[in-house]
């Protein structure tokens, strides 16, 4: 996804759930490419982004209804019933909201340097669920507006009603 160096990628769900558009823009000189419009890729299929360096920002936009976002332990990034998609080149995700009631479900471990949680409009039912994985303890800061799990990447939120954070129980070793 690069220009020659790190680029904002913007993806905006379709009406489908296959379906929407990508918008590439160099941060280093603001050179856009062409917007890329997908459809009909199928029920198994899903959206990489790839990149050697994995310096991306990707900005994943929701709908103007109630969303659910997640992200999981290995970076695939959901909305709704939209296909996953994989962040291999990514390196900081910013999830916004836009309108609706929207629920935001992150993995403490995931492989982003950071994840940036934009609750949108109305901010008075957005909930942000911060899942840790047992494997070392979750600070959250108020007044930075971030939780993390140590050693792991940043999750910064904005237009957030309600924090909630649950530790999956760590798996005895055989």
């Amino acid at each position: 996804t690069t220009f020659g160096g790190p680029d904002q990628v913007t993806l905006t769900p379709g009406d489908a759930n296959d379906s929407g558009r990508v918008e590439i823009t160099a941060t280093a000189t603001p050179i856009s490419s062409p917007p890329l419009t997908f459809r009909n890729l199928g029920a198994g299929g899903s959206l990489t982004f790839a990149d050697a360096g994995a310096a991306d920002t990707l900005i994943y936009l929701g709908t103007a209804g109630d969303d659910q976002f997640g992200v999981d332990a290995a970076g695939v990034v959901t909305l709704n019933d939209q296909l996953p998609v994989n962040t291999p080149g990514v390196s900081q995700l910013i999830l916004r909201g836009l309108g609706g009631d929207d629920t935001f479900s992150i993995a403490g471990d995931h492989p982003l340097d950071s994840i940036a949680v934009e609750g949108g409009n109305p901010s008075a039912g957005d909930v942000l669920e911060f899942i840790g994985s047992g494997a070392g303890a979750v600070g959250l800061d108020l007044a930075a507006q971030t939780v993390t799990e140590a050693g792991l990447g940043t999750v910064a939120y904005s237009g957030i009603a309600r924090i909630g954070s649950v530790t999956r129980p760590k798996r005895p070793k055989k």
